[in-house]
């Protein structure tokens, strides 16, 4: 419920979408995730493909390919 309410708020504001973590993950793999999320969406694509693109490269990475690491994250639009 407390995402929920977050992206609602957020939301609200104006925000199109919000990237957010279902529990907490270490600081290296959050940073990775969003370098790697900021790369494919800055690049061109949506953020629902940078999203999905950023699950497929952390899938292959060779430290952080367990759900733990890619699965937190929830793409809300």
């Amino acid at each position: 419920e407390g995402v929920n309410s977050l992206s609602r708020a957020f939301k609200m504001a104006g925000v199109q979408n919000t990237l957010v973590s279902l529990w907490k993950v270490s600081d290296e793999g959050t940073a990775y995730y969003m370098r790697k999320f900021y790369e494919h969406w800055l690049s061109g694509k949506t953020a629902y493909a940078a999203y999905r693109q950023t699950q497929k490269d952390l899938q292959q990475h060779p430290t952080y390919n367990t759900p733990y690491y890619w699965a937190a994250f929830v793409l809300i639009e």
